[in-house]
């Protein structure tokens, strides 16, 4: 169930009217910056962005000239991008990670060594071809970047962005501790801050989730895996995932079990049940 689409990110409907707005305007910078918490769909908005910004969607190519900043600008009529249905949203539907978009996960690939082959890969030959579209450089948890890695990649970014004819190389890095990040690489970014996903965003995709994998749960155990989560949809998707392969259905009581619930969470729990004045399944938690 990962997003899409804008539409299907859960709980961030400002950050999502900003991207779009962004689209529509056809003004893309070359460094954007997703920070927030785990789980809050940081990652997801930023595949989802970078699928957008190269869509070749019928509403861009309808006399819009040859240029792709021409199409770009002012031509997007719903901000629920990418369309899903041109041969850039297809391939990567199926999972076929085009040339121009490169995506690491700095929590195992964090040094100069991991750094260099991306830079010539989004440099190749190749990926040059596509003079019309953007080459986009994804880096998840980049605060575990080490000194060289920044400095290769700034230097880089430069020396790239310099004989680009169109100017046309983004990074969007992911964070969920942006104070790690050197001050140089801040200043540079856009910037969008992913806060929790409030509970009620949560318990909806929870319900439609549950419906369409058949799920049988009751309210309030959806309820505690919920306030479990801690405001992070990632987390509240893994339980719930978990918790359907024991086959049975779903009650607090099994939720409790299954989990362990910590200290910490318990208490966050006991406070929404006494919000609800749910004393029946307060007392099964205690």
């Amino acid at each position: 169930y990962r997003p899409k689409c804008f539409e299907e990110i859960v709980g961030q409907s400002m950050v999502i009217q900003a991207l779009s707005n962004t689209l529509i305007k056809g003004k893309i910078a070359p460094f954007y910056l997703f920070h927030g918490p785990r789980g809050t769909g940081k990652t997801s908005a930023a595949r989802v962005f970078a699928a957008s910004i190269n869509c070749w969607s019928s509403s861009l190519s309808q006399g819009r000239g040859r240029g792709r900043r021409r199409r770009r600008r002012g031509s997007i009529k719903s901000p629920w991008m990418p369309c899903g249905s041109c041969r850039h949203c297809k391939k990567l539907l199926l999972g076929i990670e085009p040339l121009n978009i490169q995506e690491i996960d700095a929590t195992g690939h964090n040094d100069i060594g991991t750094i260099r082959p991306f830079m010539r890969q989004i440099d190749s030959p190749e990926a040059s071809r596509q003079d019309d579209e953007y080459k986009i450089f994804i880096i998840d948890e980049c605060h575990l970047l080490t000194k060289e890695a920044w400095h290769l990649l700034l230097c880089s970014s430069n020396a790239l962005g310099t004989s680009s004819a169109s100017n046309n190389l983004v990074f969007i890095l992911i964070t969920a501790d942006v104070e790690q990040l050197p001050r140089t690489v801040v200043s540079r970014c856009h910037k969008f801050t992913f806060p929790k996903v409030k509970d009620a965003d949560i318990v909806s995709k929870m319900k439609a989730i549950s419906s369409l994998e058949r799920i049988d749960i009751e309210e309030d155990a959806l309820q505690l895996i919920v306030a479990r989560a801690d405001g992070s949809l990632c987390e509240a998707e893994i339980t719930l995932d978990q918790l359907s392969t024991l086959g049975q259905k779903i009650t607090i009581e099994v939720v409790s079990e299954m989990v362990k619930t910590s200290l910490e969470h318990l208490i966050s729990c006991l406070t929404f049940k006494l919000c609800f004045n749910s004393l029946a399944s307060l007392l099964l938690i205690i």
